[in-house]
């Protein structure tokens, strides 16, 4: 009986390791389609991030530096001016004055 015994374990231990091997091969196949989607959707972030640079970031920087602060250097030299500006007709070294200046612009519709 120890024989008989012997061959029913060796044969259920093949069915299993035939069960295991199957997985293994389904496990691979998914492994390999799953890597083939995670390569394709790397491609498609790095594509979308590059976009995202290109039209985005750098338009934004360069309207930062461009526009933006060649208005902000403007505003900063008017801001100096101002404090510096004391009197309309030249005033005396002794006497304090003070210049307010209204500027009209025109108006500002909604789209």
């Amino acid at each position: 009986m120890l024989l008989s015994d012997g061959i029913s374990q060796l044969a259920q231990g093949a069915a299993a390791l035939k069960d295991g091997t199957s997985q293994l091969a389904t496990g691979g196949k998914e492994l390999k389609s799953g890597t083939l989607q995670l390569k394709d959707g790397s491609t498609q972030l790095s594509e979308g991030m590059e976009k995202f640079d290109k039209e985005g970031v750098k338009k934004i920087t360069d309207t930062l530096n461009g526009d933006v602060k060649t208005m902000l250097e403007r505003l900063k030299a008017v801001e100096r001016a101002d404090k510096d500006y004391k009197a309309f007709d030249g005033q005396n070294d002794n006497a304090k004055g003070k210049v307010k200046f209204v500027i009209e612009t025109a108006g500002i519709e909604n789209k």
